[in-house]
């Protein structure tokens, strides 16, 4: 493997981050599962919706989208566990192609403007851990994302993806499709069967990102790292960094400069970028060990 030598810049990165939970004392558990049915003629789009509680989606050979949910409250007294469970419910809402998976309660702000107010309001009073395990039919589009107390993991699935994660790893397997998987704190892990025909992006704070491609690869790869290195194990040609952007604000002129090394694998083609603050960016060549011992 060889190391790329090139300059790293900082990129400034706005992120938002979890209240964190109460003193659990007591908790609860449930399960739930569903075997979801959908009738379509083209393709099928699957969102789950979490906010603690880890994701793992696997894609097979079935029609139906099958969940198992398992529900645990934690709280500081019963009473309060009461009340979650009838505050918070799990929906499953189906609808032109698309299944969504969506765990409600008063955590989610109806008006996105009072987020901050809305975390105010109840976290002291209980916790709702859901675990999702489902199954999809591998040519399914996802979206699926967490927050707190699950990492996400995604295997054998075929379509365009969009995974966020905030406080946990992420780690996609068996990807053919196009899309973008970031968190905050924790490694991306990702390996593809098939190259992506258009644009992906991976990213985090705090911890690697690790994406093996088949050797076949021809694509721009757009790199940044503050803390960290770069390595592939593709034959690259640097690219040229794009011409400063100049913007007006008010009587002042901010010239911006793009961040972070370009270069190009192959003829070139869709951009994959990747983009961490503190730690290592691995590009592996094939389906192969994906440095899980690197940092």
């Amino acid at each position: 493997m060889s190391k790329l030598n090139l300059g790293l810049s900082v990129l400034l990165i706005a992120l938002w981050s979890s209240v964190p939970g109460t003193a659990e004392e007591l908790s609860d558990s449930r399960t739930t599962s569903r075997s979801i049915a959908l009738e379509r003629s083209g393709s099928l789009r699957v969102i789950v919706d979490n906010v603690w509680g880890s994701i793992s989606v696997e894609g097979y050979d079935g029609e139906a989208v099958e969940m198992t949910a398992v529900e645990t409250v934690r709280a500081r007294t019963t009473e309060r566990i009461d009340q979650a469970r009838r505050e918070v419910e799990l929906q499953i809402v189906k609808q032109d192609g698309e299944i969504e998976i969506y765990v409600d309660g008063p955590f989610r702000c109806r008006d996105r403007g009072e987020r901050e107010n809305c975390w105010d309001r109840w976290h002291d009073r209980y916790e709702v851990i859901y675990d999702f395990r489902v199954r999809v039919p591998h040519d399914t589009d996802i979206e699926v994302r967490t927050v707190n107390h699950g990492d996400i993991e995604v295997s054998g699935v075929r379509g365009d993806f969009r995974v966020q994660n905030v406080n946990g790893s992420i780690e996609l397997s068996g990807l053919a499709g196009s899309g973008e998987a970031t968190t905050v704190n924790g490694p991306v892990v990702a390996s593809f069967v098939s190259n992506p025909e258009n644009n992906s992006h991976f990213e985090t704070i705090i911890g690697k990102i690790d994406v093996s491609f088949q050797p076949d690869l021809s694509a721009d790869l757009e790199m940044v790292t503050r803390w960290g290195e770069l390595w592939s194990e593709y034959e690259v040609e640097p690219l040229p960094s794009p011409a400063p952007t100049k913007r007006t604000e008010g009587e002042r002129t901010v010239i911006e400069l793009q961040r972070g090394s370009r270069v190009r694998v192959d003829s070139g083609g869709p951009t994959h970028s990747f983009e961490t603050l503190n730690g290592n960016i691995y590009v592996r060549k094939g389906a192969i060990e994906r440095g899980d011992n690197d940092a």
